[in-house]
């Protein structure tokens, strides 16, 4: 690899290393194929695997996921949901792999033609076919987690 030398103005010194380590760190990422995908679904606990669902059946069906409605979806706090989004792409951090959710702003038109922006959860349009495929097979392999309850 040959270096170059690239003159950056005194202030922005900082800025320009710090992004050039994040290019570094990019580079050095492994992207996610099928086979890490189901491992890391295996091995993530079950309110990870139930965001990571529910990211993957909206971004299948063409729908935003907004943060509030995933919360909701799991009966947790919205707090929460951040909490997990973050647990889980810190794990894909320390497995050298890209994040797997992305926290982002959304618009909605409301019926009275007036917008409101909301939290959304996105995923990517690769990734959504295998969370499904690796939700599948940990389904079919675990036991059934309702056969403990009292009839």
């Amino acid at each position: 690899m040959t270096y170059v030398m690239v003159p950056v103005p005194e202030e922005h010194v900082e800025e320009a290393m710090q992004a050039v380590l994040n290019i570094i760190r990019r580079a050095q990422l492994t992207d996610w194929d099928a086979e890490s995908i189901a491992d890391f679904f295996g091995e993530v606990d079950e309110a990870g695997k139930a965001l990571l669902s529910l990211a993957a059946r909206a971004q299948l069906a063409g729908k935003q996921l907004a943060q509030s409605s995933a919360a909701d979806t799991l009966q947790v706090a919205q707090r929460e949901v951040g909490g997990i989004m973050r647990d889980l792409n810190d794990q894909a951090r320390e497995r050298s792999r890209p994040p797997l959710l992305v926290a982002q702003e959304a618009t909605k038109t409301l019926p009275n033609g007036r917008t409101r922006t909301f939290g959304a959860i996105a995923i990517s349009d690769r990734l959504a076919p295998m969370i499904q495929a690796a939700e599948r097979t940990d389904l079919a392999s675990g036991p059934n987690p309702l056969s403990t309850l009292d009839r």
